[in-house]
């Protein structure tokens, strides 16, 4: 730059040189990332639509995916450089010419490249790690630019394993609080004695409930209508739910119209509140319940809310008596074969009796679909992590190279 300088070349054509310079270097990065891209994205797609359980139709490049990219790949490089190019195609020519690529003069006093200096004498590590670290400390600028990456990429894969780990731990909470091996979904309302006869003897069962389910619609105090919740009615004595209650207190079998709701539910809803009614739509009818206790419920964000009255209370408010569509059963171990044999022992008695089945799950089934989201997050986020890893990597060789 200095010889440029003395032979007359201007600031702004030294600066337009390295741009140039720069914006090949992006052009020829796309080249190779572009392609590499396409393929690692229709890869990882692969993965997640297995995760999902569904198949990708093939693979189709987006216009404006491309062109985010090009913009990102030539631009970024550019803005990159843009302030280290200007701040030495404005030296003058003596300053370029006396350049040495360390800092001129002596070292700071109280800075890090003083303190090495002054530590000499007491730290007994040989003389080359001594160069050595005063050479790292000389360029603070370097130093903290090749650390910020590094730093981000550890931190991201630490948290992604704290993140998984509590994913994992919150999913075992919410399974041993719902309490069930093994649900049935009936297709309609069935006499809760009727069925529980028929399922009567099954090996493997050493428990079971019957349930009743209904869609829900809390109505505000403008009758507005809120999010659709899921109502269950469960038994007063019901041995198979744990619920872990964060406020307040569960259902008794005297109560005629409490109810025990999500903390979701509250809130997304502030004008809920705990001890205040709450007004359901029910089948057109619109129902008002008193809330006595918040339970804390591990659900996918977009499912609906969970509410909890006592079955009876149902019954008595709709209208009809000792009704069931939802079975709920405890088995005599926790293993996937154990879980899956009950399921068809239980679907092949229900079918006999002419009882129709909308839907079978299992606890092993949740935990392994539930397993498959979180995977799909945490890879996402190690890959991340990995990418700044690389880059942290790649900036440690360059720093090492030019020390």
């Amino acid at each position: 730059i200095g010889v440029m300088k003395a032979v007359g070349a201007q600031s702004n054509t030294i600066t337009v040189l390295y741009l140039r310079m720069v914006f090949a270097f992006g052009l020829c990065a796309l080249l190779f990332a572009v392609p590499l891209g396409a393929l690692g994205a229709h890869t990882f797609s692969h993965f997640i639509a297995g995760q999902l359980n569904f198949d990708l139709a093939g693979l189709n490049l987006s216009f404006g995916v491309l062109v985010l990219e090009f913009a990102i790949g030539l631009l970024v490089p550019v803005l990159a450089a843009l302030i280290p190019i200007l701040g030495v195609a404005r030296m003058t020519v003596r300053a370029a010419v006396q350049e040495q690529g360390t800092e001129a003069g002596p070292p700071v006093a109280g800075g890090l490249l003083s303190m090495w200096v002054r530590m000499q004498k007491y730290l007994r590590f040989p003389r080359p790690v001594m160069l050595s670290l005063r050479n790292t400390f000389r360029r603070r600028e370097r130093l903290i630019r090749t650390l910020i990456p590094l730093a981000l990429g550890g931190a991201i894969f630490m948290s992604v394993l704290t993140l998984r780990a509590s994913l994992y731990t919150t999913l075992e909470s919410m399974l041993v609080s719902q309490g069930y091996d093994v649900q049935i979904q009936l297709d309609d309302a069935y006499t809760s004695r009727r069925v529980l006869q028929v399922i009567d003897g099954v090996p493997g069962v050493v428990a079971a409930e019957a349930w009743t389910t209904r869609e829900a619609i809390p109505v505000r105090a403008d009758g507005s209508e809120a999010d659709d919740a899921r109502l269950f009615a469960v038994p007063p004595d019901t041995k198979i739910y744990h619920p872990d209650l964060v406020a307040g207190r569960w259902l008794r079998a005297d109560d005629r119209d409490g109810i025990v709701v999500a903390a979701g539910l509250l809130l997304a809803e502030p004008e809920f509140a705990l001890g205040q009614p709450l007004t359901l739509r029910i089948n057109g009818e619109e129902l008002v319940w008193t809330i006595i206790g918040v339970t804390e419920t591990f659900q996918p964000p977009l499912a609906p809310a969970t509410l909890y009255v006592n079955q009876s209370a149902l019954w008595r408010q709709l209208g009809y008596h000792n009704q069931t569509d939802t079975l709920r059963f405890l088995t005599v171990d926790h293993e996937a074969s154990t879980h899956l044999s009950v399921a068809q022992a239980l679907e092949g008695r229900l079918t006999q009796a002419g009882i129709g089945i909308r839907s079978t799950r299992t606890s092993t089934e949740d935990r392994r679909i539930f397993g498959e989201r979180f995977t799909i997050i945490t890879s996402v986020l190690l890959i991340m992590a990995f990418l700044l890893a690389v880059v942290g990597s790649l900036g440690l060789m360059g720093t090492m190279s030019i020390n």
